[in-house]
């Protein structure tokens, strides 16, 4: 049975604020209330409100009150998260977290000491995406794997979900990137995934790393203004090659010459941000999820910094 919470505040007012309350408006019973706490987004939040009536939206520039049953969506530039994170689990929200958890490691290891007495969930949100448990089915299935890549780039001035994508030039590529490549690779090799050499450039824009994968080694390229959209995991098995290209989700996994739908049932199912969501209430009222684990966006913080360090950063 869904758990429906009686309010959601969304903490944030920018594209990616905007694209939770879209999939909320669309999944929650118009009952549920929102509200949106900003100091700086909030003429594009009235504008969003203004067009469903039904909904009932605050917009806010305080922070988020405790609430009988509401939980909080913290989805404003990474480096207020703290303050957000800290506020929320003193006050008894229950809270998911956009990534990165925080900008730099000691920080997202103090955020993440807080779980230990607050409801705060990461979000991890390809660990619910059917396209990625499908290729990783299909790469288990294949053998042993015997090497890892990756290749995540995005161009300047993409528009997404009807909007210019703008990043946050405070964060370089890899903070924001990697905590999506360390779930993914997680789930395709065994063991933690270390840094072996990375190299780049220092303006955050540009990482690229050899990693391991317990004992798989791994190709990792996280581009911000490259000439196109790409999203492309590669597994060399001992049976062959897959890829999975997501450049378009849900994508296409290519194996042995065949290229197939990476989920048949996109049309059809809930999005990997609905179901994130979804089990995100239920966390909030108690149910137990690894999906949710704290200690895995911890180790793609400390990953982050690992590269960060050895690359430097000029903002």
């Amino acid at each position: 049975m869904n758990v429906v919470p009686a309010h959601v505040a969304v903490v944030g007012g920018g594209r990616w604020a905007r694209v939770y309350l879209d999939v909320l408006d669309r999944m929650l019973p118009p009952e549920v209330s929102l509200s949106v706490h900003t100091r700086r987004g909030g003429d594009a939040i009235a504008l969003w409100a203004a067009g469903r009536p039904a909904r009932r939206v605050a917009i806010e520039q305080g922070a988020p009150a405790p609430c009988l049953g509401g939980v909080a969506i913290v989805a404003n530039a990474a480096h207020d998260h703290g303050t957000a994170v800290r506020h929320l689990a003193q006050a008894g929200i229950p809270a998911l977290v956009e990534k990165p958890l925080a900008p730099s490691w000691d920080e997202s290891r103090r955020l993440a000491g807080l779980a230990a007495t607050a409801r705060l969930a990461p979000s991890q949100v390809f660990l619910f995406a059917g396209y990625i448990r499908n290729f990783a089915a299909r790469v288990r299935r294949a053998g042993a794997v015997r090497s890892l890549s990756v290749v995540w780039s995005d161009p300047a001035g993409e528009s997404r979900y009807g909007e210019v994508k703008r990043f946050d030039a405070t964060v370089p590529v890899q903070c924001d990137v990697l905590p999506h490549v360390v779930t993914i690779l997680e789930l395709l090799a065994p063991g933690a995934v270390t840094l072996v050499e990375a190299r780049g450039s220092r303006d955050g824009l540009l990482a690229q790393m050899d990693l391991r994968a317990g004992d798989i080694p791994c190709l990792v390229r996280l581009e911000r203004q490259g000439e196109a959209r790409r999203r492309l995991i590669e597994a060399v098995t001992d049976t062959g090659t897959l890829q999975l290209d997501f450049a378009e989700e849900p994508g296409v996994i290519h194996q042995g010459g065949a290229t197939d739908n990476a989920d048949q049932e996109w049309a059809t199912g809930p999005r990997p941000l609905s179901r994130m969501l979804q089990a995100f209430f239920a966390f909030a009222a108690g149910a137990a999820d690894e999906r949710f684990d704290m200690a895995l966006a911890l180790r793609a913080a400390g990953l982050s910094d690992q590269v960060t360090q050895r690359l430097g950063f000029a903002q």
